[in-house]
């Protein structure tokens, strides 16, 4: 999250710093989708889409899946109310 900010911010500055400002802001950008970090939050996202995407798919179909998977261990797996 803070990389987005950070690119935000820097995307901002650079507009205000004209052509030579915008260039510093695509290496930036290039810089963070080349980091370790980014392609691990990119790995995460894509793992947690899976994971949705087959528990919906399963609802779907009417299947009723394991209640450990809605919980981490020893946690009560019935859902919360009072969002």
């Amino acid at each position: 999250m803070g990389t987005l900010f950070g690119f935000v911010v820097g995307y901002i500055l650079g507009a205000r710093a004209g052509a030579e400002g915008f260039e510093e802001v695509v290496q930036s950008l290039r810089d963070i989708r080349g980091s370790e970090e980014f392609r691990g939050f990119v790995d995460a996202m894509k793992s947690h889409t899976r994971h949705v995407a087959a528990q919906v798919t399963g609802r779907l179909a009417g299947e009723t899946p394991p209640e450990e998977i809605y919980a981490y261990p020893g946690e009560d797996y019935r859902p919360r109310t009072g969002f």
